[in-house]
């Protein structure tokens, strides 16, 4: 398939360039339009331009300014971007509240530039702007009298003005005049479309990657082999490696190595962000949501049991058991192409053994179905109050997955 991702430059008063804005395109390279969720344009802009682009060889090491809603600021999108590459940018509808001024001043305290978009001189709490750095006003939306009142009033903020959608010779000396430094606009340069053809990373991978990584010790030559075994991940893994924001000339002689070298905070981060955007369809997001809880708690029910079961083979059965509502097939034949163990097929399947019934145990605690839920647990000898902790646990897992 092929990924689109608009960027818009971002000049200097010199004309030199400062940054890119971003911007979401469909699979028809379209302009995002009113119809557009806002949320899902952004975690694939994001997950785009890490994962199928690199960062760095979409930007050319400059800042790309990207668009967050108000439920995408509050969740934990921000903490998978890096601010050395990141502005986050405000949209103009989210209610500046206390909940999201607490936010924008963690961000800030972790080193993230903040945009306000789309301000016209008016605002619900000023105080948001003891965290702002970029103010961007639109110039088509405000006479020149508007714009010059907002410059002198921020510029005694020392907030830095971005002048948007300048379209003539004239706006841009005036901006000039009134103290705006940054300037973006069809009279500089319409969004260019960048495509790139990449390949689906196949839902038995991202198990295998995403168990990996939540271990204790996590090891590198076993994440070399998962992704070295699936060509869609090594396509996309050897995109990154080829980007100087992380190698900066570097040569990894192992993808052992390489992956050594970026870390496993890196690691975690760019694999999150592929998950995202595998699943960035909102229905089909749900499910692989749901699926990741069961995974989780699964496996936490695994660790208590003991040895008799297999953490690992305990998530992937979790995991597995709404593959074929999420892939729309019938569950015996993706089975039967899927490298699983005999013992987690059969749990799947409907078996009665341990991993089964810890499946049966989820599906029943999912449910509400508490009576014959604990009849299988009461027999492992786990508390009520242990259950309740492990699934709020996998759910708080999940949310911080998929935002």
């Amino acid at each position: 398939m092929k990924v689109h991702v608009a960027r818009q430059p971002i000049f200097n008063a010199n004309r030199e360039l400062r940054a890119y804005e971003l911007l979401y395109r469909d699979e028809g390279a379209i302009a995002y339009s009113a119809k557009t969720d806002g949320s899902k344009a952004t975690k694939a802009v994001v997950a785009d331009a890490v994962t199928a682009f690199g960062m760095h060889n979409l930007t050319n090491g400059k800042y790309g300014f990207v668009n967050f809603t108000r439920s995408l600021l509050l969740g934990a999108l921000p903490s998978l971007l890096d601010p050395k590459e990141f502005v986050i940018e405000i949209l103009e509808d989210v209610e500046i509240d206390g909940e999201v001024l607490a936010q924008v001043e963690e961000l800030k305290r972790q080193k993230y530039i903040i945009a306000l978009d789309d301000y016209i001189g008016e605002i619900q709490n000023e105080e948001i702007f003891d965290y702002i750095d970029i103010v961007k006003v639109d110039f088509q939306l405000l006479d020149e009298t508007a714009r010059s009142e907002i410059a002198r009033d921020l510029l005694r903020r020392e907030i830095t003005l971005l002048a948007e959608k300048v379209e003539t010779e004239a706006e841009f000396r005036r901006a000039i005049a009134d103290g705006y430094t940054l300037f973006q606009g069809y009279y500089f340069a319409k969004p260019t479309v960048l495509s790139k053809a990449t390949l689906d990373v196949s839902s038995n991978t991202f198990l295998r990657v995403m168990r990996e990584l939540r271990r204790a010790e996590p090891d590198f030559r076993e994440l070399a082999k998962i992704i070295r075994n699936d060509i869609s991940l090594s396509f996309r893994f050897l995109n990154q490696m080829n980007s100087a924001a992380y190698y900066a000339g570097y040569r990894a002689n192992s993808l052992e190595n390489a992956l050594v070298r970026l870390g496993l905070r890196e690691i975690n981060r760019w694999v999150t962000l592929l998950f995202i955007r595998e699943t960035v369809d909102k229905e089909m997001e749900e499910l692989a949501r749901m699926a990741l809880v069961r995974g989780v708690f699964a496996e936490k029910l695994a660790q208590k049991i003991g040895p008799r079961v297999s953490p690992e083979e305990a998530f992937t059965t979790g995991m597995f058991s709404m593959i074929d509502a999420v892939l729309d097939e019938n569950l015996s034949l993706i089975l039967e192409e899927l490298n699983m163990s005999p013992e987690v097929k059969e749990a799947l399947l409907g078996a009665d053994n341990l991993l089964g019934r810890i499946l049966r145990f989820t599906l029943l605690y999912e449910a509400g179905s508490w009576d014959e839920a604990f009849e299988i647990t009461d027999k492992e000898k786990i508390s009520s109050e242990e259950i309740a902790d492990y699934y709020m646990d996998a759910i708080a897992y999940a949310d911080s997955v998929f935002i």
